[in-house]
C-alpha cells in the first residue's frame, strides 16, 4: 500500500524552523517595546493664564462691631523690687 499524503506538504519537517522564526518576531517585538522612548508633546501657543484679571474682585465691606473698652483692674506702678497697687486700699 502506497501512503496517499505528499511528504513535501509535511509541516512537521520545518516545525522547529517556524518555531524560531516565531521567537524571534516576538522577541524583537517586546525589546522595541521595551526601548520605546516617548517625549511630552509641546504645544507651539502660549496657554498660560492672565492671572491679573481673575485677581480683580471686589471685595464686600463688613460691619465693624464696636466693643466696649477693656477695663482694666488695677495699675501697676513701681520701679525696682517694690511694686505698689495704686486705687486699692492698704
Amino acid at each position: 500500500m502506497e501512503p496517499k499524503k505528499n511528504p513535501k506538504a509535511d509541516l512537521r519537517r520545518n516545525s522547529s524552523l517556524y518555531f524560531v522564526f516565531g521567537l524571534a518576531v516576538v522577541m524583537a517585538l517586546v525589546y522595541g517595546a521595551l526601548e520605546w522612548k516617548t517625549y511630552e508633546k509641546t504645544s507651539e501657543y502660549d496657554i498660560s493664564l492672565n492671572i491679573e484679571e481673575t485677581l480683580d474682585e471686589e471685595v464686600p465691606m463688613t460691619e465693624q462691631i464696636k466693643t466696649p473698652p477693656f477695663r482694666q483692674a488695677h495699675k501697676w506702678a513701681g520701679i525696682g523690687d517694690s511694686f505698689h497697687v495704686i486705687g486699692s486700699p492698704t
